[in-house]
């Protein structure tokens, strides 16, 4: 083994021993590969300026044709209408020409794409015009898509739904006994009952701080406070329509509490349309945005700007997001049109007034421009009201909110944060646990946590000691106005309206659901609109506005 060891080691040396003739080959080698490295740069370096070219080409051709559709927007919406599908299946013909896209036969869904396109543009460009005459051709497609309701369709409607009365009437018309109808039974919706009531300031818990309402005791609990009659209570059924009212020193009367039931009419087939579709909005918008404000806010807390919120949680396309910002803006502005026909006149002038005044925008986002007008899709069918002055600015979608005792301060003086309760349920006590309040937001969080850093704690809940057996029979989640002394028993189709300034909340849930749009006046919303004057700037903030600071709408 040993001389064949060292055979094999010098079998190795003569195959690693290399010739003069070779070695001098592989050194022209390296060379040869040394010039092509270098050519190879180079030509790396003649690609990359090519492709820097196409770059600037393509962004040059890009430019080039967004200058010639706005050109083209410009010259053809100024000297022709375009009435029907015909006319817009031309008119996309030609911006998809402009725009060098591959020449295609569009479809209802891609006319609705290059309008978008086509809006967008307009928007960007600081064009409302333009952008109003876009809007009103992609109506067109839309009720190409989804049948337009007829002139006698939405007079219908609305007059059905209540959102047409006509018989307007001041709180001092209804104290001289002037209703909307005489005839209807004391305590409906178009003969309420009217009650005189003062506020009691000092009447309820020594501190807001930790207290939550309850309509029955079922717990031990220190941080709760029933609300009920042996306590000082009225409590509003579900069948009463009522007005508080208080005189001030000088006699002159106020409203406090406004509770009008059945706004929407008796049980019909447009009442339960409406109502299905409200609450299918109020689910996406609680699926979909943060803090389900829907318009105007006062930006983050680090960073006042006012505009509109930025409030959706998801990555959703534009078209999507405008449908839900059409269908948002609807549920508010047909609250604000149901108290418009419904609620005493001085409580929407006063609001109208104070809007004016300061010239606060009404409700509008960052894909749904100003402007007037809201729609409606029942059933598969458009209902259209281009003309109708939208609600003001700050609205809310909301389900199963609780909160505990609080005020907010609000811009308008008086009653004016209205609500309207679209939907409402209630679980078996077996079925469902109800915890105090709403989940906490993050400004309550972070609150919560310094205290407690400070050595402080807010009582603990076990809930072990929670007897649902005692739970109010129709479930909690009520309106509570305490120096009125005051409950608003919720029910389907109830609107209230209350002085946001006073202390509010609401009873624990108990196995209640409620569904409910509602608006409100925050005062620091004004304080952002006012420095935005001064700075002749109005911005879109993101994140949550004020609303409750307490607890988040859930």
């Amino acid at each position: 083994m040993g001389r064949q060891s060292k055979l094999d080691r010098e079998k190795i040396k003569k195959k690693e021993a290399v010739p003069r003739s070779v070695s001098g080959s592989l050194s022209s080698m390296g060379r040869q590969s040394k010039l092509e490295r270098e050519k190879r740069k180079k030509k790396e370096a003649v690609h990359r300026s090519g492709r820097l070219y196409l770059i600037n080409g393509t962004l040059n051709r890009l430019n080039h044709s967004i200058s010639a559709v706005l050109a083209y927007l410009d010259k053809r919406l100024a000297v022709s209408t375009i009435i029907d599908l015909e006319d817009i299946n031309a008119f996309v013909k030609d911006i998809i020409k402009l725009r060098h896209l591959p020449e295609m036969q569009p479809d209802p869904s891609q006319l609705r794409q290059q309008l978008r396109y086509c809006m967008t543009l307009a928007q960007n460009h600081g064009k409302p015009l333009l952008f109003s005459r876009l809007s009103r051709i992609s109506g067109i497609v839309s009720n190409h898509i989804r049948p337009a309701a007829s002139h006698q369709d939405k007079r219908t409607l609305v007059h059905r739904l209540n959102l047409a009365c006509s018989h307007h009437r001041s709180l001092a018309e209804l104290l001289d006994g002037y209703p909307i109808d005489s005839d209807a039974p004391l305590g409906t919706l178009f003969n309420p009952r009217i009650i005189e009531r003062t506020r009691d300031f000092h009447f309820g818990p020594r501190t807001m701080k930790n207290t939550i309402l309850t309509d029955t005791r079922s717990r031990s609990d220190p941080r709760d406070f029933v609300c009920d009659e042996e306590a000082g209570f009225y409590r509003v059924p579900v069948t009463e329509s009522v007005i508080f009212f208080a005189k001030d020193k000088d006699g002159k009367v106020g409203a406090e509490l406004i509770v009008l039931r059945d706004v929407f009419g008796d049980s019909s087939p447009e009442r339960d349309k409406l109502l299905e579709w409200y609450q299918h909005t109020i689910e996406h918008a609680c699926a979909e945005r943060r803090d389900v404000r829907v318009g105007y806010n006062a930006g983050p807390f680090h960073a006042r700007v006012f505009g509109t919120a930025k409030s959706y949680t998801k990555n959703l396309d534009e078209e999507t997001r405008t449908e839900h910002d059409l269908d948002a803006i609807a549920a508010i502005t047909i609250l604000w049109a149901l108290a418009k026909a419904l609620a005493p006149t001085d409580i929407t002038e006063a609001i109208e007034k104070t809007l004016a005044d300061s010239g606060m925008p009404r409700i509008a986002t960052r894909d749904v421009p100003p402007g007037t007008g809201y729609r409606i899709i029942l059933d598969g069918q458009t209902y259209l009201f281009p003309f109708f002055d939208r609600s003001p600015p700050e609205g809310y979608l909301t389900i199963d909110y609780s909160a505990s005792l609080h005020t907010d301060p609000a811009y308008v003086p008086g009653a004016c944060a209205i609500s309207l309760n679209v939907g409402r349920k209630v679980d078996a006590p077996e079925h469902t646990s109800s915890p105090a309040v709403s989940a906490p937001s993050m400004r309550s969080r972070l609150r919560s946590g310094a205290e407690k850093g400070k050595g402080s704690s807010s009582p603990s809940l076990d809930p072990s000691v929670d007897n649902p057996a005692l739970w109010p029979a129709a479930g909690g989640g009520n309106f509570v106005d305490m120096s009125l002394r005051v409950v608003v028993e919720q029910a389907t189709g109830t609107l209230f309206i209350f002085d946001p300034s006073h202390k509010h909340g609401t009873t624990r849930l108990c196995g209640a659901h409620n569904y409910t749009a509602s608006f409100t006046f925050s005062q620091r919303i004004m304080e952002a609109f006012e420095k935005a004057k001064l700075g002749a700037q109005i911005e879109a903030g993101k994140g949550a506005g004020d609303g409750n600071f307490d607890f988040a709408n859930v």
